[in-house]
């Protein structure tokens, strides 16, 4: 997997938690509130311009009262890889050489985290 399709998958999920937020007529502030977040923070994460930590995302799917995996619907192709590689660099024994792989993945996604 390569930084671009990092890059999609965040996009996708931006898009989605603006989607599905409009769609439940829930506004930046609202949705802020409840999920004890500044609304600018959150209109970033949906514009892409910094991604969304997995433990945010699942505060907000719950606030929006959706399953967590409806932020990952159409980009199955990339989302199930990059799930997997999360998976493998989790398993790593050494936190160092796990933090060096995260270090070097957002290096060449550009900085983005």
């Amino acid at each position: 997997m390569n930084a671009n399709q990092y890059a999609a998958v965040d996009d996708h999920i931006g898009r989605k938690l603006r989607q599905i937020r409009s769609a439940r007529g829930v506004s930046l502030e609202q949705l802020g509130n409840a999920v004890v977040l500044d609304q600018s923070v959150i209109h970033r994460y949906e514009v892409g311009e910094i991604r969304v930590p997995a433990s945010v995302l699942l505060v907000i799917a719950e606030a929006l009262q959706v399953p967590i995996g409806t932020f990952f619907g159409e980009t199955d192709e990339v989302v199930i890889p990059a799930i997997r590689h999360a998976r493998q660099i989790a398993e790593l024994p050494d936190d160092d050489v796990k933090r060096a792989i995260l270090e070097l993945v957002s290096y060449l996604h550009g900085g983005r985290k």
